[in-house]
């Protein structure tokens, strides 16, 4: 089990230093966004339409870090790929996190 746990901290770690790829292919492509970044805008631009559906849910979601945005709206690949790099750090601590809550939850009660 060890032996697991330490190889899926190595995955982790590496998905975390190529995840500013996200945002620096696509700048370096000249592309609007990354993939599955978009907005029901750019859906609708590009497809003609916008599933109902999909816009029914971006009006109830609002992201905690709408845009990668720490500290302010600020532009510029390196401070965007901070940001991207930071908003993923804090998702994997936070799931980490609820991960080693949820086994100490069950070790106790079985």
């Amino acid at each position: 089990m060890k032996g697991n746990f330490k190889n899926i901290m190595f995955a982790l770690l590496l998905l975390l230093i190529l995840c500013p790829l996200g945002i620096i292919i696509p700048h370096l492509m000249h592309s609007e966004n990354g993939w599955g970044e978009w907005k029901s805008n750019d859906i609708k631009k590009h497809a003609g339409f916008v599933p109902q559906k999909m816009e029914q849910q971006e009006r109830i979601w609002k992201a905690p870090l709408n845009e990668y945005n720490i500290g302010g709206k600020q532009t510029g690949i390196i401070h965007t790929s901070y940001n991207y790099l930071l908003s993923g750090t804090i998702g994997v601590v936070l799931i980490i996190l609820c991960t080693w809550l949820l086994k100490i939850y069950y070790k106790r009660h079985e």
